[in-house]
């Protein structure tokens, strides 16, 4: 990800300090000027923990709940059955 930051960050940051946006010593923004992509990945390695989807879980097997728990549902289940159809829902979160 910083690895794209890297290139356009002397441009932010010339940007940042024509309008005042941007408050430090002369000696940290020359060290912003030439910070490194993976020292930016290590710095910032917190605030991107923060921002990560907590929660979010991945699919799992459901023929042992199948078999141990009684559904009923507007048909009965017969894999056997010409047009049987049992679908199972992936996550795509772009890992």
């Amino acid at each position: 990800m910083c690895k794209r930051l890297k290139p356009i960050l002397n441009e932010v940051l010339d940007n940042l300090l024509a309008n005042g946006h941007l408050h430090g010593s002369p000696q940290a923004i020359e060290n912003l000027r030439h910070i490194s992509a993976s020292s930016i990945d290590r710095l910032l390695k917190h605030e991107r923990k923060k921002l990560e989807i907590k929660g979010r879980k991945g699919t799992k097997p459901g023929t042992l709940l199948k078999q141990q728990i009684a559904i009923r549902t507007w048909a009965e289940w017969d894999e056997n059955c010409p047009g049987f159809m049992e679908i199972d829902l992936v996550a795509h979160e772009g890992k």
